[in-house]
């Protein structure tokens, strides 16, 4: 703790932070209180079980910190050490208990999750290419799943699947339980390796940046492949003729950039894949590219706080998205598409929320 008391006497209280969280007075949660009580030395059980489980670690407030505190980086250890103390919410235990157990966040046996794939994309041990489902994509979002898998079938490459019963790991760094992370990072690598697989695709947005960033910089762990997101691919599929775009009726398409890509950069290759689209049209929201704003979906906070989760993804389309008079909300994230699914039936918003890979949804 000692280390984030240091990092947050940085801050010159600006209140950079503030203007560009999320969560900022949303359940009574508010970043600046929270760097002040650690500026303070303040940290006592009260903080640690109640101000760490609101941020969803979207890095927004790293980002335009004129002092480049990685604010995230210390909610993180904030939340470690919650968890050690047994302060943390119940559903941040059953969620790292469920992982440990089914590989899965979602309190599901391992079985549900392969039960929509055919079993000789699992059997195929040697392929060089991979497609990584994701548990999200597995077991709550099956739809962009089967849209990815369709995809990689047009394209006509050699890939297998990734054995679904296993998680990559992302809840548990972003939760802050890093060792175990790390374990279930060294199970992936194993196997990655005993298989010789030189590409893993991916539908979701966690498991890229996770792959890509975390498990090198946060773990120690370096995956010796390329990692492609469905995005990627399919600009890519596109770009050389392998797919053509579908047709469609007119859309008028807004953007959404999960904060898992936009801190990547992955932000230009969704967007001239749709641009390749006719009858498309394709606006940015508000706040868009690097500077877009969170859904409230990351770091297990619609676990912890449903409603606080809700009223970040309403916030998101009421200020930045409504106001463009689009039909249709495409994003590259199966958590982002949840949330947003949610928001616009509760409030009765007549947008449609599309995953990239259902808008390139192709016949095979």
């Amino acid at each position: 703790m000692i280390e984030a008391i240091k990092e947050a006497r940085i801050c010159a209280q600006c209140g950079s932070c503030a203007s560009v969280c999320p969560f900022t007075n949303i359940d009574g949660f508010h970043i600046r209180r929270l760097v002040r009580k650690l500026h303070l030395g303040l940290i006592d059980n009260k903080l640690l079980a109640i101000y760490p489980w609101l941020c969803s670690q979207c890095s927004s407030c790293h980002d335009f910190c004129p002092e480049n505190i990685d604010l995230p980086d210390v909610i993180l250890k904030l939340k470690g050490e919650a968890i050690r103390r047994g302060l943390a919410p119940k559903s941040v235990y059953s969620i790292i208990d469920s992982i440990l157990k089914h590989g899965n966040p979602y309190q599901q046996p391992p079985e549900k999750r392969g039960i929509w794939i055919g079993r000789e994309y699992i059997a195929r041990e040697k392929c060089k290419v991979a497609y990584w489902v994701g548990c999200t994509s597995s077991l709550r979002t099956r739809n962009i799943a089967t849209s990815t898998l369709k995809i990689l079938q047009a394209s006509n490459m050699e890939f297998s699947v990734l054995d679904p019963a296993l998680c990559c790991g992302e809840p548990l760094i972003k939760l802050g339980v890093i060792n175990e992370a790390r374990e279930v990072a060294g199970k992936i690598l194993s196997i990655i390796e005993d298989r010789r697989i030189e590409t893993i695709v991916t539908s979701c947005a966690g498991c890229y940046s996770t792959f890509k960033h975390d498990y090198p910089n946060m773990l120690g762990i370096k995956l010796p492949v390329e990692i492609l997101h469905t995005s990627q691919l399919i600009h890519k599929l596109v770009s050389e003729g392998v797919i053509n775009p579908p047709e469609t009726s007119k859309l008028k398409i807004a953007y959404h950039d999960p904060c898992n890509l936009k801190r990547l950069n992955l932000i230009d290759e969704p967007r001239k894949a749709i641009k390749t689209m006719k009858n498309v049209e394709l606006l940015e929201p508000l706040l868009s590219r690097d500077k877009s704003r969170c859904c409230g979906g990351g770091a297990a906070v619609p676990a912890i706080s449903y409603e606080a989760s809700i009223s970040v993804a309403y916030k998101r389309l009421s200020e930045d998205i409504i106001p463009l008079n689009i039909n249709t909300i495409a994003t590259s994230c199966p958590m982002c598409y949840i949330i947003f699914k949610t928001a616009t039936l509760r409030y009765r918003i007549p947008i449609n929320i599309l995953d990239i890979s259902e808008i390139f949804n192709v016949q095979v």
